[in-house]
């Protein structure tokens, strides 16, 4: 049995636009656009309790330092695993890697028993791969996918899998669609099913392939609900029920035939972020950190 009913989050006490991630993520506003952290706080706040009144266990932390505008999204600077690990991830921005804090890392290890795998050297050779940003992971069957970008590299991607144990399945992305700054806007993993965005895939007929093979169900989208987030849901567990976490940009996106597929396994739990969404260019995906242990 593994659980994934236990969730870090990161509250943005210095959320803002983050210039050092513009370039490479178009899904993010511009700068100083109608902002607003007391906004950006009460859409945190909601989505924790949100989570909590289904039975799920938030273990919220404070962002580190002024100079953190993106520690609202964990999920790329470390993972968990049900082989005991927690991996640190090498990150593109300068400062988003000051959002890797040891108070998460010391706790993680504490309360879990977790070992500590390091990849951040990487940075040092200009080489990333941004945790679950970077990563669509199956840990039941250590199934990972990736896509090509400038902040997922092949070789710290082999480097993982071969560490870690993963199979992995690398997705080329049509270069008239660069860039698709993570995996996870434009693929996702719920319980049986996969979100995925096959007119951007290069090499989709294998990756589709792969998909049917490894007995997922498909949720196909198109490049217009990809823009709204619509591949950016969470799979989740609690009280033994499946539970699909999405924003509210992403669930109008979906067709309503594809929002019964959705809800005929797992309870919905639809958040309302636009501005996290708007200002940091990642949705509801993005901001949780599942903690993955064995019983």
């Amino acid at each position: 049995m593994h659980h994934t009913d236990t969730v870090v989050m990161v509250e943005p006490c210095h959320f803002s636009f983050n210039a050092q991630t513009a370039f490479s993520n178009v899904f993010q506003g511009k700068e100083g656009s109608n902002f607003s952290l007391d906004q950006v706080k009460v859409e945190f706040w909601q989505f924790v309790r949100q989570l909590e009144k289904k039975g799920i266990k938030v273990e919220t932390f404070k962002s580190p330092l002024d100079l953190t505008p993106d520690a609202v999204f964990p999920n790329n600077w470390f993972s968990t695993h049900l082989s005991k690990q927690i991996v640190l991830f090498p990150m593109m921005a300068a400062n988003r890697r000051l959002e890797r804090q040891q108070v998460i890392i010391d706790q993680m290890k504490a309360n879990y028993g977790f070992l500590e795998t390091d990849l951040t050297h990487f940075e040092n050779q200009g080489q990333y791969l941004e945790g679950t940003g970077s990563l669509i992971l199956d840990q039941n069957n250590k199934v990972a996918f990736a896509c090509e970008s400038e902040r997922t590299d092949k070789k710290v991607f082999d480097k993982f899998c071969d560490l870690m144990g993963y199979k992995g399945h690398w997705i080329e992305i049509k270069k008239s669609y660069q860039p698709i700054y993570h995996t996870n806007v434009m693929m996702s993993l719920l319980h049986n099913h996969v979100v995925v965005c096959p007119e951007i895939i290069l090499n989709h007929q294998e990756i589709l392939g792969l998909l049917d093979q490894y007995k997922y169900k498909q949720i196909k989208i198109n490049l217009n609900q990809l823009q709204s987030f619509a591949a950016n849901v969470m799979g989740l567990e609690a009280n033994g029920k499946q539970i699909s976490v999405l924003s509210t940009s992403a669930y109008q996106a979906f067709e309503e035939d594809q929002i019964r597929q959705l809800k005929s396994v797992s309870e919905l739990i639809v958040v309302d972020i636009p501005m996290i969404e708007k200002i940091g260019g990642g949705s509801a995906r993005c901001m949780i950190a599942e903690v993955f242990y064995g019983s």
